[in-house]
C-alpha cells in the first residue's frame, strides 16, 4: 500500500517527502524534497508530475496514477543506495525546466510519481513506477 508494484528488489519503489523532517509545501521556502527509494541499484529514473490523478492504469510493471500530460524532471541514477531525490527547490526547478507550463502557484495541487528502469523486473517490461504522491502548495 505504501509502495509501487513489486520490482526486482522484491519490494516496490516508494516516493516519499521530507515533510516530517523539516520540509514543507511552502512556495516561499521551496524546501520540499521528494525521494524515490527501494529502487534497483544503479538504474536511471525520473520524477514526473501532473495536474490531475487517474485510476491506476498498467504502465510497464507498475501502475500509472497521473493523468497526461505529465512534465518529466531530469533523469537521475539510483546509485548504490537504490534511491534519488528531487529538490529542494521543486518550484524553481519546474519553472526553469518547463517554463510557463511548469509554474507552481500557491493553491496548486500536483501529483508526483517516479518512473525507473528495472531490467530484471518480475513482469519483463524493463521498467516500473513508484507509489504516487499528491502535494498542495501553500504561499
Amino acid at each position: 500500500a505504501s509502495a509501487g508494484c513489486r520490482n526486482s528488489t522484491g519490494g516496490g519503489g516508494r516516493l516519499a517527502s521530507n515533510i516530517l523532517s523539516g520540509g514543507s509545501v511552502s512556495l516561499a521556502l521551496d524546501n520540499l524534497v521528494l525521494t524515490a527509494t527501494q529502487l534497483p541499484l544503479n538504474v536511471q529514473g525520473m520524477v514526473y508530475m501532473g495536474r490531475s490523478s487517474r485510476p491506476p492504469t498498467t504502465f510497464y510493471d507498475g501502475l500509472r496514477c497521473i493523468n497526461l500530460p505529465v512534465l518529466r524532471h531530469a533523469t537521475k541514477n539510483s546509485g548504490a543506495t537504490g534511491s534519488f531525490a528531487l529538490g529542494p527547490g521543486i518550484a524553481a526547478l519546474s519553472l526553469a525546466r518547463f517554463g510557463a507550463s511548469g509554474t507552481i502557484s500557491a493553491g496548486d495541487t500536483l501529483f508526483f510519481q517516479t518512473w525507473y528502469r528495472d531490467p530484471t523486473g518480475p513482469c519483463g517490461s524493463s521498467a516500473n513506477v513508484t507509489s504516487a504522491g499528491k502535494v498542495t502548495f501553500l504561499p
